[in-house]
């Protein structure tokens, strides 16, 4: 956070150019876009959003358009890279991201608290759009001491203006939809029936032998009982 430009110049060391794709293909274009970009698998961050309460809020805010495409009820926001725009002349053409697959709806973009002018984020959709001013306005104006953050569904054309002054990095994050609110890593071990109290009792009690023998018996005299 703040403008630290020595563990900034680290940051951007190792960072590689941002591609983008369009119809499966990434390319490299810095008239469309000029950017820097760390792969998840190389970045090392302790910013939770499911901790932070973004996550429920993502929820409350745009599950309930979710409509009945898909049987959800939580979401999931899995960290997928970050992205350095620096001046003089960062930026990125409006355009729409492709999801990574069917079950993911919308992006998550967390502003990192360092000093930059300009890269005003825009997000439209259908006739409107939303503008986020995270930037400082001038040299001896600090960052703020909160993260800010936007998101968005996946059909939603979005851009970043010129980066004047600074460096303007963020976090970018997939939404995903999950079968329940619990399930944040595709995994709910506490859900798994064979866990159970309940599904052990019955499985002893379908090995008792006495009920075995009444079962049979029922089996046997179904005509009967019936």
């Amino acid at each position: 956070p703040g403008d630290d430009k020595v563990g900034i110049l680290k940051l951007l060391s190792g960072c590689q150019p941002a591609s983008f794709g369009i119809k499966n293909e990434e390319l490299l274009d810095a008239s469309y876009r000029k950017a820097t970009k760390m792969n998840r698998t190389a970045l090392f961050a302790d910013f939770c959003p499911h901790e932070a309460g973004i996550v429920d809020t993502i929820a409350r805010l745009l599950m309930p358009n979710a409509g009945d495409k898909i049987a959800t009820k939580g979401v999931k926001a899995e960290l997928y890279k970050l992205n350095i725009y620096a001046a003089p002349s960062g930026f990125f053409k409006a355009h729409v991201d492709t999801p990574l697959s069917g079950n993911q709806f919308g992006f998550l973009i967390a502003s990192i608290l360092v000093h930059h002018i300009g890269g005003q984020f825009i997000v439209c959709h259908a006739g409107d759009s939303v503008t986020f001013e995270w930037g400082t306005k001038g040299k001896d104006q600090k960052p703020g001491s909160s993260i800010h953050c936007a998101a968005f569904y996946s059909d939603c054309e979005h851009g970043i203006l010129e980066v004047t002054e600074g460096h303007r990095i963020t976090l970018t994050c997939n939404l995903y939809y999950t079968p329940g609110v619990g399930d944040l890593a595709g995994n709910s071990p506490a859900m798994e029936i064979k866990t159970l109290s309940l599904y052990k009792q019955i499985q002893a009690f379908l090995k008792d032998s006495h009920l075995l023998s009444f079962g049979m018996y029922f089996l046997t005299n179904a005509t009967w009982i019936r």
